[in-house]
């Protein structure tokens, strides 16, 4: 199916374009073992397993998670099978929108512990305090402002094609599944369902730029902040076709745009340029340095190259030795430089340290085009 990304530019104001336009896409045996090489988590980056604690007077524990945020320390997970987001900050759990009781868009206009979403995905913060949720089963994306007040900030409540540009809240979203915010305080909603080819993710560099996991295309799009224009700066577009578009894995340690990918879900990126996937059927967390190089940080290879195995995470170890279960979101605090992974089948959460790096610079791009 089909699906668009948009920037709602100037929320004060409420407008909402369409960032991309698919038009503009040019191109579009042994036993599974960790690598005997693997790092030790005292001498390099180390995967810890988050807490996550039951409400009070509830049995309500995390239940597959499908989106996850960071701001300051506080880490915001979408408790998408249980209609809730929570934070996680210090060793504590509490419910900053949504009811164990309840779903569907009620509640706006009142405090967002008793409003009800209905199997939220991703979320994300601006410089003044705001929380934006992809409130994905009603079509439209709420917003928390530092009073504790949740309102409808985009889409009218029914599925649709959004309108080409107006207000916010009269565009039509189908299954909106992720939001971003940039330094300006634009909102971008990955309105999964509309246009490109169920774009499922959507994250901003430091210098704006603007990137998307293109997850039905098994590729990560780039759009250029000053001009507009889209590139895939990850995966394989043309083998992915070549294979029936049901993606792969391959690539590890070259060129990010000739690796294959499996169902990307989400995407980060760090201070130093650095982009991080979700790439959901391998289990696996990818990196794409700047200079375009793609790794797997987190889980490993199987045998002779077969994709990453899902499993349980192993807490306290190196990230290239611990399993994920199809995980759908990844994000960066930029307070802390801490990478958080929602491990969705698991219905975990997990921190990386020592992995992501601070600065302002620009993510990776395309390479240039072969003369």
């Amino acid at each position: 199916m089909a699906g668009q990304s948009y920037d709602v530019s100037s929320p004060a104001a409420g407008q909402v374009t369409p960032a991309v336009n698919a038009n503009l896409i040019a191109n579009p045996g042994a036993e599974d073992m960790p690598p005997l090489a693997s790092p030790d988590a005292s001498s390099g980056p180390e995967l810890e397993t988050l807490p996550y604690t039951a409400a009070a007077g509830s049995d309500g524990g995390l239940y597959r998670p499908a989106g996850i945020s960071a701001d300051d320390g506080t880490v915001y997970v979408s408790n998408t099978g249980d209609n809730v987001v929570s934070a996680l900050e210090s060793g504590n759990t509490s419910i900053v929108a949504g009811t164990l009781e309840g779903s569907a868009e009620n509640g706006d206009g009142s405090g967002a512990g008793s409003a009800t979403l209905y199997q939220p995905g991703g979320t994300a913060e601006d410089a003044l305090g705001d929380i934006f949720i992809a409130d994905s089963g009603d079509n439209v994306v709420r917003e928390i402002t530092p009073d504790g007040i949740i309102h409808r900030f985009a889409g009218t409540g029914v599925a649709g094609s959004a309108l080409p540009r107006g207000q916010a809240a009269d565009a039509r979203l189908d299954h909106p599944e992720d939001v971003a915010v940039n330094a300006s305080g634009d909102v971008f909603i990955a309105d999964t369902y509309n246009e490109l080819n169920q774009p499922a993710g959507v994250a901003v560099d430091a210098q704006g730029n603007l990137y998307i996991a293109d997850s039905a295309n098994n590729v990560i799009r780039r759009v250029d902040a000053s001009t507009g224009i889209i590139t895939t700066v990850a995966g394989d577009y043309a083998a992915d076709q070549a294979n029936g578009g049901l993606g792969g894995f391959s690539g590890d340690g070259g060129p990010a745009t000739s690796a294959q990918l499996d169902d990307p879900q989400g995407v980060a990126v760090d201070g130093a340029g650095d982009l991080f996937i979700a790439d959901t059927f391998n289990n696996a967390i990818r990196e794409v340095t700047p200079a375009g190089i793609i790794s797997t940080v987190v889980n490993y290879a199987g045998a002779n190259g077969a994709p990453p195995a899902a499993g349980g995470e192993s807490s306290g170890k190196a990230p290239t030795a611990s399993h994920l279960n199809t995980p759908y979101a990844v994000a960066i605090d930029p307070s802390t430089s801490v990478l958080y992974i929602a491990d969705t089948s698991n219905s975990k959460v997990a921190e990386v340290l020592g992995l992501a790096q601070a600065g302002d610079a620009a993510g990776p791009v395309a390479p240039p085009a072969q003369s």
